[in-house]
């Protein structure tokens, strides 16, 4: 979903993709399109996201998250 921003990849095309290389990969994560302020729920739905990506053998992941007066939300990164 490029075209969008990005938004978290399918867990079977990491697994395809995995097959095929063995340069390290780092997803990009993120629950939807749109600003970078997340609430609890997407939050939940990032931590998942990574145990996921994790379990897989992903060699790190990209997320971002904002406060709503813009500046960073480290607390939300720190995972």
């Amino acid at each position: 979903n490029l075209v969008i921003g990005g938004t978290t990849p399918d867990i079977a095309l990491y697994k395809e993709i995995r097959k095929h290389t063995d340069i390290p990969i780092r997803a990009l994560l993120r629950p939807r399109f749109g600003y970078f302020c997340y609430d609890e729920y997407e939050y939940n739905i990032l931590l998942e996201n990574i145990a996921m990506y994790k379990e897989a053998g992903v060699n790190g992941v990209v997320i971002g998250s904002l406060n709503p007066d813009g500046s960073l939300n480290v607390k939300q990164m720190e995972v």
